[in-house]
């Protein structure tokens, strides 16, 4: 029987499950260190892995797709921290 050949996104599939399963303890480290929980921390890494998966063909052929992906999370987090800051105004000064 001759080898069952993959189709490009498949093989692409596979690229990407390869990379996160050699890049996910480092990035939940760093999603640690960001978040400063691991709870918050892996919640940002999935949400950036489901971003980059979705676009992981031109991703790979980045020099460097780990980079890439640190970069995304540490600008992920600094918009959701920026969300949660927002300034509230009162209508009046408390006493």
């Amino acid at each position: 029987m001759a080898p069952r050949r993959l189709d490009p996104g498949e093989s692409s599939v596979e690229d990407f499950a390869e990379f996160v399963r050699a890049a996910l303890p480092g990035l939940l480290r760093y999603g640690h260190a960001l978040a400063g929980n691991p709870h918050d921390g892996a919640d940002l890494v999935q949400n950036v892995l489901e971003k980059v998966g979705s676009r992981w063909n031109s991703v790979k052929r980045m020099e460097d797709p780990l980079a890439y992906v640190r970069r995304a999370m540490a600008n992920t987090h600094i918009s959701v921290w920026r969300r949660r800051r927002r300034e509230r105004l009162l209508p009046d000064m408390p006493e």
